[in-house]
């Protein structure tokens, strides 16, 4: 009980010392502000950005992202059988769990049937593509996956979280109830880690705390430990960050740019996001059901302008619904630019040549406010008078999925960094987004269900290509940008490679 206690308060004093100041933060601490949003630090479990970018650090996968590649990483190789239902997967015959214990074949098979078993929020992926009884253990470090269908992509999904491997003996020593250990692994991870650092505490609401896992198999971790504050003002992070309180701050504001820029005690960072901002056309609503109007509205927006005045440049133009740098990302396609005069040249040719009155809605939200307005606008200059509704995400979301929108302003992120991923929920007549604006093609069903099963780069990257151009030219989506994440660190922070995927992954970083 005494060796509790004392540990308690020397965590207490690391913590707490960690935000006296630049010179209070030892070289081997690295203290980083987020708004939280996580829910859970279970990888069979968490869903949210916090949570996915925080377990990262301490759940290994298969298969990671690398440079916008999905390379093996706790497989050491694998093959494809020639129907694309079979993977084999060989593991490396040196990983460790934090427990000593080998990282084996029957751990990942435990792994992955957790995942799906447990059906939470993230399962479905693992479980559109494969069921739990279709993981056999070959020998010690080999396994096969059977397919239900040939999914190019398994790779990528295998990437996700929800496909990060636990120790079976700790997790299972702390179930209760038949919860497969949840309750536990929740809120922290104990010996059951396979990445490069253990989850030690986890204070909701305030702050996670990290440590190096020593019995990592990969590159070691410079950092011994890492402390995650949740810090929800995008003001008080940059206050922080400049008063060399914290090293590096993540949710910080296109308009807070210049000041940062100009600050040399900081390193600004703005890389792609793999998500995708859009304006929904509902075709069950006309005149939204008129490829002229449609392609109308393309037009009359304002692109450049939105991401110059509104993000201070922190966004990338986007045509398509493939983000960079997936597979099948097309920096121009040049299939619809902003052109005011011939928006108005199509409304007539659509039967409009004096505009329609219609209904714009968006999340109740300071940055969908300025987008939404910069819409509105746009529109009203070609004629179409847009009558503008914030709601509350809840009833947003209420009405999108039951098709009682018109016009309506979100966005999409990525599951898993693979094209199908946005192709599939922006063009499939039975994708998450398409169902909601009522929108459908044969013809685009049949490609998309193609390029799915094409395990060849090359031809699926054309396919996609083929895919998302008649999506810009004929779908129900006007595209406005690709946004970028803003990540700010002190300038004694050295190593740092900014990932999409991994955007916490402190394994290079250093002071």
């Amino acid at each position: 009980m005494k060796k509790i206690l004392i540990f308690m308060v020397l965590s207490v004093f690391v913590f707490n010392t960690a935000f006296a100041g630049a010179a209070a933060i030892p070289d081997d601490v690295l203290v980083v502000a987020d708004n939280f949003d996580a829910a859970s630090l279970d990888p069979a479990v968490a869903y949210e950005f916090t949570s996915c970018n925080t377990i990262q650090n301490v759940y290994d996968n298969l298969f990671v992202i690398d440079e916008g590649e999905v390379v093996p990483h706790l497989a050491e190789s694998y093959q494809i059988s020639e129907d694309g239902l079979k993977w084999t997967i060989k593991l490396r015959e040196d990983a460790e769990f934090a427990s000593g214990n080998p990282i084996n074949a029957e751990a990942v098979q435990f792994s992955l049937q957790r995942s799906m078993e447990m059906g939470k929020g993230p399962s479905w992926m693992l479980n559109e593509v494969m069921s739990p009884e279709s993981i056999t253990v070959v020998d010690e470090y080999t396994l096969e996956i059977g397919l239900k269908f040939p999914a190019s992509y398994f790779a990528s999904v295998l990437s996700n979280t929800c496909a990060g491997i636990v120790d079976p003996e700790v997790v299972m020593a702390h179930e209760e109830d038949g919860d497969w250990g949840e309750g536990w692994l929740n809120g922290q991870s104990g010996e059951a880690a396979s990445g490069p650092y253990k989850l030690v505490t986890w204070n909701r609401g305030d702050s996670i705390v990290l440590e190096r896992n020593e019995n990592y198999w990969g590159e070691k971790p410079n950092f011994r430990q890492v402390i995650i504050k949740n810090v929800s003002e995008s003001v008080t992070q940059k206050m922080m960050l400049e008063n060399g309180d914290i090293d590096m701050a993540y949710k910080l504001t296109p308009d807070q740019l210049a000041d940062l820029e100009a600050n040399e005690d900081l390193n600004v960072i703005k890389g792609v996001d793999l998500r995708a901002y859009y304006l929904g056309m509902n075709v069950s609503k006309e005149p939204l059901n008129n490829l002229k109007v449609r392609q109308a509205i393309k037009h009359a927006i304002d692109y450049n302008a939105m991401i110059e005045h509104l993000v201070r440049g922190a966004g990338n133009k986007l045509e398509g619904a493939i983000v960079k740098p997936l597979l099948g990302y097309q920096e121009d396609m040049g299939v619809y630019e902003y052109n005011p005069e011939k928006a108005k040249q199509l409304l007539a040719e659509a039967g409009y040549p004096d505009g329609f009155d219609i209904e714009l809605t968006g999340i109740s939200s300071t940055m969908w406010k300025q987008v939404i307005s910069s819409v509105q606008n746009d529109l009203s200059a070609v004629g179409i008078n847009a009558e503008v509704r914030q709601l509350n995400a809840a009833a947003f979301y209420e009405l999108f999925r039951n098709q009682q929108l018109e016009l309506m302003l979100s966005g999409w992120g990525s599951d898993y960094p693979d094209p199908h991923n946005f192709i599939h929920p922006f063009g499939h007549s039975e994708g998450s987004l398409t169902q909601r604006v009522a929108y459908s093609s044969k013809e685009l069903d049949d490609l998309i269900e193609e390029a799915a099963e094409i395990n060849d780069p090359e031809k699926r990257k054309e396919l996609y290509h083929k895919i998302d151009r008649m999506l810009a030219e004929e779908g129900p989506w006007a595209m406005l940008y690709q946004p970028q994440n803003i990540v700010v660190l002190r300038n004694e922070v050295k190593g740092y490679e900014y990932n999409p995927v991994r955007i916490f992954d402190f394994t290079s970083a250093y002071k």
